[in-house]
């Protein structure tokens, strides 16, 4: 049980955290800078929906089925801020973006946890300490650029550093219970990882193309921001495809 709690903990937590703080470690706060590295990290993110979360849901649940529930993730999303915007409007001045920015990142924290409870059930899951060794290491290197992204938006947003780690971190912390309950459940219906990896996939893409690429484009030099998101996509896929062959 506690192997199965620390290998969690290094999927969900110590990955996210490690991109937060890489994150923090790049000083400037200009805002062309800023939304290069925002782009970037979209890009990234867009690569682990399209080559990555979404080619397993589809092997664990079938086309039929991912399709219509990809869709459900942009609504519930879509939803979410629809629902919370008068509250976050209240809450959140909205200083040249940067309300808007704090709001969005919200909204990606619940997409990455919902993402990563059913991953944390994989590791909760599996016999055998090297293969939940070698599948918390992946989900570890996922969640890298998810932290980076987080954290990026929420510095946009004037978020101090050290409440931007937290925060970040927080969208870790479903791998771990997800992990327990894989534990205590014997066995993992592949359909409903397929429906929870694709709701997911489809709540990221909707928060990387309404705000992440939408904030960098309107603070950003348009070239710069399209050659980092190119980048970004390039690498994430190289990253999932030797990750996937090695």
């Amino acid at each position: 049980m506690w192997q199965v709690v620390g290998m969690s903990l290094l999927a969900g937590v110590v990955g996210t955290a490690i991109g937060a703080v890489a994150m923090i470690a790049i000083k400037t706060h200009n805002r062309v800078s800023m939304s290069a590295i925002l782009s970037f990290t979209a890009g990234f993110m867009l690569a682990m929906v399209c080559f990555d979360m979404l080619p397993e849901a589809v092997e664990h649940a079938g086309l039929v089925a991912v399709l219509p529930c990809a869709g459900l993730g942009v609504a519930i999303v879509w939803g979410l801020g629809r629902l919370l915007n008068v509250p976050m409007r209240r809450y959140l001045k909205d200083d040249g973006g940067a309300g808007r920015m704090r709001a969005a990142a919200m909204l990606l924290i619940l997409a990455i946890g919902l993402h990563n409870f059913p991953e944390g059930m994989a590791i909760g899951a599996f016999d055998g300490a090297s293969r939940r060794i070698a599948f918390a290491l992946l989900i570890a290197v996922h969640n890298v650029p998810e932290g980076m992204a987080i954290c990026a938006m929420l510095r946009r947003g004037g978020v101090r550093n050290g409440a931007a780690v937290a925060w970040s971190v927080l969208a870790g912390l479903p791998t771990v219970l997800g992990a327990i309950v894989g534990y205590w459940v014997s066995g993992i219906s592949a359909i409903f990882t397929g429906i929870c990896l694709a709701l997911a996939a489809g709540a990221m893409l909707f928060v990387v193309f309404q705000d992440m690429f939408a904030e960098s484009y309107e603070n950003g030099e348009k070239n710069w921001n399209a050659i980092t998101a190119i980048f970004g996509i390039l690498l994430g896929y190289g990253v999932i495809s030797m990750i996937a062959h090695g």
